[in-house]
């Protein structure tokens, strides 16, 4: 952090991390944007071509947004010599590969992530298997689709900062030159891979960026407060603090552990699960298979090609006039009905 702002500004930066609430309730989460926020930050300060390139493909394996740090960095790297920028770039494709490669004998086409085809579903390019494909299909479509997420995805942006964050984080734009860097590239994930697909979950890894901004601010209104700023200091603490201790969304908690315990309890650990988050399969201590959409069929195909014998869906999302198959059958309805557990076979 202190290679970004002053040292007065990196310790403060530090400490608003610590109790930061979107950062400590994802870190109590089994999320993998918790991951990629880390893996970012790292790659801000990292000295060496190589290692930066290391966290690159490592952050593209989080998150398949992190492939947007592989151009980046060469962007970053422009001034330095030949070596480096092939140093970065081969590091970074050596750590990827193995999940491109992946990619490509599952579903037969080059992409970054196997949901390429359901977000250019969302575009309105159906029928498109790859990103790269709607846009050249339809550039209107997809402009359009960016132009409508990237409003959204700022508003995320935002509401994760949080308000008592957010005055020292303007004030801190006018005078932090070094957080102009961390900014921009939290521009580019918003305004590209982000605005795709809108996601409050997704604006997780953005806060440390915007932490150094606000650090400088904060240090900025201190020098303003005078005697008062300690008293102002700890009073934002404490509010961080109980921000970051409450649960917002309790119910989805408790649903959360009751889906888990039907599925123990009815068949026991080690189980494939189907479902659109694959959260439910980690607390069920299972084996997580998340389809491309919340469309049955593509649920239930993803299930028979993998043997798995366990579906979650939603009955919101499932459209009439749809039936079961003959070989799934309802067999739970946890969190009063707000999810419908199906057994597949016989």
């Amino acid at each position: 952090m202190r290679r970004v702002v002053d040292e007065r500004a990196a310790d403060v930066a530090v400490l608003v991390a610590a109790v930061h609430p979107a950062l400590v309730k994802a870190s109590a989460q089994v999320l993998p944007e918790t991951l990629a926020g880390a893996l970012l930050l790292a790659w801000l300060v990292a000295r060496r071509a190589g290692v930066a390139g290391a966290l690159s493909g490592a952050a593209f394996l989080a998150r398949p947004e992190g492939a947007l740090l592989l151009p980046l960095g060469l962007w970053r790297l422009r001034r330095e010599r030949a070596g480096a920028l092939v140093c970065y770039a081969g590091v970074a494709v050596v750590m990827m590969a193995p999940a491109l490669l992946a990619l490509r004998v599952e579903s037969g086409h080059w992409q970054l992530s196997p949901r390429e085809g359901r977000l250019a579903l969302l575009a309105g390019v159906p029928g498109a298997a790859t990103l790269a494909e709607a846009a050249l299909r339809a550039p209107v479509a997809m402009l359009a689709r960016l132009t409508a997420g990237v409003a959204r995805q700022v508003l995320y942006d935002a509401t994760a900062l949080g308000p008592l964050c957010a005055i020292p984080f303007v004030l801190g734009l006018r005078t932090a030159r070094g957080s102009r860097w961390p900014l921009a590239v939290a521009a580019w994930f918003t305004a590209l891979p982000l605005a795709l697909n809108p996601s409050p979950r997704y604006a997780v890894p953005l806060v440390p960026l915007f932490l150094p901004a606000t650090a400088v601010g904060l240090v900025a209104l201190g020098e303003r407060l005078g005697r008062h700023a300690r008293v102002a200091a700890a009073a934002l603490g404490v509010a961080l603090v109980v921000q970051a201790l409450w649960v917002s969304h309790p119910f989805d908690a408790v649903c959360s552990r009751e889906v888990s315990r039907v599925v123990l309890e009815r068949y026991g650990p080690g189980q494939a699960l189907v479902a659109v988050d694959g959260r439910f399969a980690y607390g069920a201590r299972g084996r997580a298979l998340v389809p491309p959409t919340t469309d049955p069929a593509d649920a239930l195909a993803l299930a028979r090609r993998s043997g798995a014998r366990l579906w979650l869906t939603r009955p919101a999302w499932i459209r009439p006039p749809w039936t079961p198959p003959a070989d799934a059958r309802a067999v739970a309805r946890p969190c009063g009905g707000t999810f419908v557990l199906f057994e597949l076979g016989g």
